[in-house]
């Protein structure tokens, strides 16, 4: 094998390549950087419920219902489902929510550990639990095709009153 030089490009162990200011250019098949995508992250809300952590990442997502002017952030694991809502609120709402501080908007947390018996109507009906206390960062929110990323805890209680601590809640989810 003869290897044939074309003009501008220079031979090194029988490969050529375009020779750039006397510098070799590195070999064709190499990637451009901007080329390649960066995966994004994962959807899922993770948090920690009566001292046991749970990772939510089936149908996790935030969305916004304009006849409501409601944004909704819900992911579910197994029969399980974790549901944040703020109301009145606009698609890129952001900033501070908590239940000892006046806002316009209201935060309720639904949480439905999958049992039996539901019990409530209105902001979390179909859940077993809602939030009484409840402190909330909003940290990214780009809207529609964008992110959602929050911090997040609350108490929750059931139709019984019975409470149960939510903590160390993260949300990083797609916004539909």
């Amino acid at each position: 094998g003869d290897v044939y030089k074309r003009q501008g490009e220079v031979c090194v162990a029988g490969v050529c390549q375009a020779e750039v200011c006397g510098a070799v250019a590195p070999p064709t098949d190499v990637t451009d950087a901007s080329e390649v995508e960066t995966a994004e992250p994962e959807s899922r809300i993770i948090f920690t419920l009566n001292g046991v952590a749970n990772t939510f990442d089936i149908s996790a997502f935030a969305q916004f219902v304009a006849g409501q002017r409601l944004v909704q952030v819900r992911a579910s694991k197994a029969q399980k489902v974790l549901e944040l809502q703020f109301k009145p609120a606009t698609m890129t709402i952001a900033g501070a929510f908590k239940s000892d501080v006046a806002n316009p908007t209201r935060v309720v947390v639904c949480y439905d550990d999958g049992g039996a018996d539901p019990g409530f109507i209105g902001d979390c009906a179909g859940f077993t639990h809602r939030s009484t206390v409840y402190d909330v960062l909003v940290t990214t929110n780009d809207g529609e095709g964008g992110r959602f990323e929050a911090s997040f805890s609350a108490t929750l209680e059931d139709k019984n009153t019975d409470t149960i601590a939510l903590t160390a809640g993260q949300v990083n989810v797609k916004y539909r």
